[in-house]
């Protein structure tokens, strides 16, 4: 697999997996807007039948769940090679603090 192949597939379940959470929270899928189609995302608002429409395709969430979790499982074989980073301003502040102070 390619790096660019690989991309698209990271983009395409980063993309799904907020859907997919939402349902496995018991939560309505979010919105997800066409820019093109629906440049100031205002059907929401002003379709009459948007509602249906978004009930109307929320079998596409089942797939979505399935291709995420697909996703996530590759990292048990192939962890992540670097530690996450977790910092705080506080620890930042201490760090530059005791930088200045050598």
């Amino acid at each position: 697999m390619n790096a660019r192949s690989l991309f698209a597939r990271l983009a395409l379940a980063l993309s799904l997996f907020p859907a997919a959470l939402a349902a496995a929270q018991g939560q309505p899928p979010p919105k997800k807007p066409s820019l093109r189609a629906d440049p100031f995302q205002r059907a929401a608002h002003e379709g009459i039948g948007y509602p249906k429409w978004r009930i109307d395709r929320v079998f596409l969430l089942v797939p979505a769940q399935q291709y995420v979790a697909q996703f996530l499982a590759t990292f048990k074989e192939f962890p992540p090679s670097q530690k996450v980073g977790t910092f705080s301003m506080d620890q930042v502040m201490e760090m530059l603090s005791q930088g200045a102070g050598k």
